[in-house]
């Protein structure tokens, strides 16, 4: 969110919305991996599976206090040298997602309450 915001503070409108499609993009690419994955771990792991489930919900509350207890940061200098091509910020967005680890083990960890166990 901070490089969207960033971006269209520095390059405006048109490079930020490109970078905005490209973070959709690899949300949904997370979304649709991570819901075929628990899918298939729910099924083969049975009630360990149930085990992992409160492990990732602990790992998000750990996270969110952690967040919440951070102090901010000085925000680094701008030198004003960015790409305005659509593919360019789109790949970055795009990238920026692939690389995001906490959306990764936020689907991992939100998933399994919308998968059933098996009994």
């Amino acid at each position: 969110m901070t490089a969207i915001v960033a971006r269209a503070i520095t390059d405006g409108l048109r490079p930020a919305m490109a970078i905005n499609a490209g973070v959709v993009t690899g949300d949904l690419l997370f979304l649709l991996l991570a819901a075929a994955g628990m899918a298939a771990a729910a099924r083969s792991m049975g009630s360990f599976f149930d085990l992992l489930r409160i492990a990732g919900a602990g790992y998000l509350i750990w996270q969110g206090i952690a967040l919440w207890r951070a102090r901010p940061r000085a925000a680094p200098a701008v030198d004003g040298t960015h790409e305005r091509e659509f593919q360019r910020n789109y790949a970055a967005g795009l990238l920026l997602m692939f690389g995001h680890v906490q959306a990764m083990l936020f689907y991992a960890a939100l998933l399994p309450g919308f998968v059933d166990s098996p009994v």
